[in-house]
């Protein structure tokens, strides 16, 4: 009979961390990949992260970087109109009407380029066996 793996918790300082590294990395690729201007975005949501983890407080439970870094990929996978909308919504907590101006594109074109990235990036994502 086959153990399950094990999977070690990470304190939410941890993996912060991890998720803060996992980011770095993907700035990197990104820029490697002539996507300069996604691999700001990349740091700047990796900054971000860091800068959580200083104003949490310890014992908040955090997800675990293995869980993150397959949505980071398929964000990164994302073609730009909808990878720009959903990071400005996501990463940056921009309202539907600053992500049509910042796009330059209306309102209801906005909205669904938000919805149609957020539908792609869980088509993109690895089937969830626990739900």
């Amino acid at each position: 009979m086959k153990a399950e793996p094990r999977i070690a918790e990470e304190s939410p300082e941890q993996a912060v961390a991890s998720i803060a590294a996992a980011l770095d990395f993907l700035e990197g690729e990104a820029k490697a990949a002539g996507l300069a201007e996604l691999g700001t975005l990349i740091g700047q949501a990796s900054d971000k992260a860091k800068q959580h983890a200083l104003e949490t407080p310890s014992g908040i439970a955090a997800r675990r970087s293995a869980d993150i870094l397959p949505i980071c990929k398929a964000i990164v996978g994302l073609p730009s109109d909808y990878r720009d909308a959903l990071v400005l919504k996501k990463v940056y907590g921009r309202s539907y009407e600053q992500i049509a101006e910042d796009l330059d594109v209306s309102l209801d074109t906005a909205k669904s380029r938000v919805m149609r990235g957020f539908e792609l990036v869980r088509a993109l994502l690895p089937p969830n066996p626990g739900g």
